[in-house]
């Protein structure tokens, strides 16, 4: 939690300071719209170090593609990586990648997770929810636990002072994608991902599509505010 309220710049869910007061159950941090699950149950906690096993046998021989990600904004990546360089303990790891022309913070938690944070492009930051053309980000925010009398009197003092948060520079934006392998026979030619565009085609009205990097098969799912050039 730590991690993800003081280095990441996500938000805790006021429904989870009973379970932190209790350490129990499920902790949900926020960023945005978006909403993370933090759990950490032993018998969760194996089943995601055998998925990485099992999955990171069946993947190419490049070590470096990750079993999944997730794609973090901000407005100022400097102060993320300032966030970062401070940390204390072995909470995650991290690197600088510039490659492609647009600078991205590679991070991975202790439980695998990896998250590739980006700076916003002038044509995606945030616009305030007042304004003529709010974000889904901004008008569908998460609610989150603030330093303030009102939280500190509902949640308690250390709950609030240790993870009470206010929108900074340095707060995650939301997620802008999840990109994760899907495991699939040697013959199968791109059917299961072609399967898996039609399910939220068909039950989500999601835009899709499929395509091919010349590496693999990718399903491409859209999901919120789609921009002209067909990017979520």
């Amino acid at each position: 939690v730590d991690l993800f309220v003081n280095t990441l710049g996500f938000g805790l869910d006021p429904k989870s300071a009973n379970n932190l007061n209790t350490e129990t159950g499920v902790v949900f941090v926020n960023c945005g719209s978006c909403q993370l699950h933090l759990n950490d149950y032993a018998e969760y906690c194996q089943r995601m170090e055998q998925l990485q096993n099992d999955n990171g046998a069946q993947q190419n021989t490049d070590n470096s593609l990750p079993l999944y990600e997730i794609g973090l904004r901000y407005n100022d990546l400097s102060l993320l990586k300032e966030k970062l360089s401070e940390q204390t303990g072995n909470s995650c790891s991290y690197e600088i990648d510039e490659r492609g022309g647009r600078e991205m913070v590679r991070i991975a938690d202790t439980y695998g997770r990896m998250f590739v944070a980006r700076e916003s492009t002038s044509s995606n930051v945030d616009q305030d929810c007042n304004s003529k053309n709010p974000t889904i980000s901004s008008i569908c925010q998460q609610k989150v636990i603030h330093n303030n009398e009102k939280d500190i009197a509902q949640h308690g003092k250390t709950i609030a002072e240790k993870y009470g948060t206010e929108p900074t520079s340095a707060s995650c934006r939301g997620m802008d994608y999840i990109e994760f392998f899907v495991p699939v026979s040697q013959n199968d030619n791109g059917k299961t991902v072609t399967k898996i565009a039609a399910f939220y085609d068909f039950f989500f009205d999601a835009p899709t599509s499929v395509a091919n990097d010349g590496t693999s098969h990718i399903a491409i799912i859209g999901f919120g505010k789609i921009d002209d050039d067909g990017r979520a």
